[in-house]
């Protein structure tokens, strides 16, 4: 502040005229007549150039501060540590892993390392447990091998939406990226996610990061591989690269993407065999712009009509095994990619199941057992006719509530594990309905209602007064995460929405550790679409399973 004080000052003097005379030219010998002329000639000149000179001062001045406080906010977030070697160190083993810093390309310097630093913990013990068994549902036939991941994608798309409808087109591109032994690139969120779903700005701002605050995606087979996120390098390798492709999509020309796609497919083909012979293969770089939902269905019909045929444009045969995922609706494409959430969201998850630990009596090495209950009522509320006569796709109401909830708990008996949690999440934001459900969920014996909501948001809460996280995790996107994490460890799970609203689950209700039918731990999708979710996802599919259409109700399960 010393030197902005300073350099104001400096710059003020700078300004000020430098002679008598009012325009700050050399005084002249003017006659007394003469000089009042002159003087009154100038008068207005003199007042615009005083206000010309006030104005650029105030504007240096705001750009200063404004400068200055950018950079304060920016410590606030990375801190500069003290031990710089050890966060160098870290920091570089960690973008190892990445696979940033190889043999083509550069070491970041110091300074950028303490720049981008992630001062999280990704060894802890709960979050390694969380990323192993994340990876280990899929067997490895069907995957492609890939003697390294050193060429890069990028994609360019800069049109906002909510955090699951960017998940999906990550999933997709990260499937596609390990296929073509490639790590992909993301915008952040503040290019990706709209305000329009969340509480405020926050998630939104320039300082968040997907890796970082939200999620990321890593490789099937080994979960510290990284394959796509916001903060992989896409330096020029020292080499340069060996194929550049530049895609820009739009309703005109879908098939663009599958085309270059095939190029990119060749050139790792090539790849392969530079590598059996002396030559050391070059990377590819493949940026592409344009929105995804332009491309998308003629990639994935593309990939259908390949995978059945055996016959595959512009490149030798492809093993139809091979083929990476794509959208939502396929369960017969090979997987490459699991979905992370960030060590941030993980350990933020892990503070909320202690702390309801202790409220509970569980001992610190006893499972927590608890339920969850989701219900949706924002955009249920069509189609079903309730007792008033309005139409509904999931009737929720209090009495509904109260008949669903005896039937489903009336022949369970939890005295012998003590209070049960039922943590409850709800996009109702009447206090009124969620008092009365919390009422109705307590009076059931030895079963206790949690607002899961409200146990992570004052976790949040307690890291940011502590320093542990910044304001910025206080967002509606994080409070998603954060749940859908605790939710994976649901010894049962309940719903009440258009998906599944069933007027009694008390088959559901169980507290036993096989993992077979937890199928909410799976991690992928949020858990409300998993059971059923293959007829859902097949239904809505133009390209596969004809007989099937969205009038036809899904399997029971």
């Amino acid at each position: 502040h010393c030197i902005l004080i300073i350099i104001i000052i400096v710059v003020i003097s700078a300004m000020l005229p430098q002679s008598s005379a009012a325009d700050g030219s050399p005084q002249q010998n003017y006659s007394s007549s003469t000089a009042v002329e002159d003087t009154s000639r100038r008068r207005p000149q003199q007042i615009f150039q005083q206000g010309h000179r006030i104005c650029l001062c105030l504007l240096f001045g705001f750009v200063t501060l404004t400068f200055t406080r950018n950079m304060a906010v920016l410590a606030e977030v990375n801190p500069v540590h003290e031990d710089s070697h050890a966060n160098i160190v870290e920091n570089r083993d960690q973008r190892l892993k990445r696979g940033d810093i190889g043999s083509d390309f550069d070491a970041a310097t110091a300074a950028e390392n303490n720049i981008l630093k992630i001062d999280i913990n990704y060894t802890s013990t709960s979050v390694r447990d969380h990323r192993n068994k994340r990876t280990q549902a899929d067997a490895p036939s069907c995957r492609r091998h890939c003697p390294n991941l050193n060429n890069r994608i990028v994609i360019k798309m800069k049109q906002k939406a909510g955090l699951l409808d960017r998940t999906y087109i990550m999933r997709a591109w990260a499937n596609v990226g390990r296929f073509l032994c490639a790590r992909v690139v993301v915008p952040p969120p503040n290019d990706w996610l709209t305000g329009k779903h969340n509480n405020s700005s926050m998630a939104t701002a320039k300082k968040t990061s997907f890796e970082k605050d939200f999620l990321y995606f890593v490789d099937v087979d080994d979960p510290d591989q990284i394959i796509l996120s916001d903060r992989i390098d896409v330096r020029e390798p020292g080499g340069g690269w060996g194929l550049q492709i530049e895609t820009v999509t739009d309703n005109t020309n879908p098939e663009i993407v599958m085309e270059h796609f095939l190029q990119a497919y060749q050139f790792t083909e090539k790849q392969d065999k530079d590598k059996a012979g002396e030559d050391e293969p070059k990377h590819f770089l493949w940026t592409v712009r344009g929105k995804y939902h332009s491309y998308n269905m003629h990639f994935l019909k593309s990939l259908y009509k390949m995978k059945e045929t055996g016959i595959v444009d512009g490149a030798d045969s492809i093993p139809s095994q091979q083929f990476p995922k794509w959208e939502r609706y396929q369960d017969d494409l090979c997987v490459y990619a699991a979905k992370m959430e960030s060590a941030s969201i993980l350990q933020t998850a892990e503070r909320v199941k202690q702390n309801l630990k202790g409220r509970f009596g569980v001992g610190e090495n006893e499972p927590l057992n608890f339920g969850y209950l989701h219900v949706r009522r924002g955009d249920a509320r069509k189609k079903v006719e309730d007792d008033k006569g309005h139409r509904h796709s999931c009737y929720t109401e209090l009495p509904k509530m109260a008949r669903y909830l005896d039937c489903t708990f009336h022949e369970t008996n939890f005295s012998k594990n003590g209070s049960i949690p039922l943590l409850v999440g709800s996009d109702e934001t009447n206090a009124t309905y969620r008092q009365g459900l919390f009422s109705l969920i307590n009076n059931i014996p030895n079963l206790q209602a949690v607002d899961l909501d409200n146990e992570v948001l004052g976790e949040i809460a307690n890291e940011i007064a502590s320093g542990k996280a910044s304001r910025h995790k206080r967002n509606n996107y994080s409070v998603f995460l954060i749940s859908l994490a605790i939710i994976e460890d649901a010894s049962f799970y309940l719903r009440q929405h258009r998906v599944w609203c069933n007027d009694c689950d008390a088959d559901l209700i169980s507290l036993d550790e096989d993992e077979s039918r937890k199928w909410w731990s799976t991690g992928w999708l949020p858990v409300d679409w998993s059971v059923g979710l293959n007829w859902y996802q097949q239904s809505g599919n133009p390209f596969r399973r004809k007989d099937r259409h969205r009038g036809v109700s899904p399997p029971e399960i």
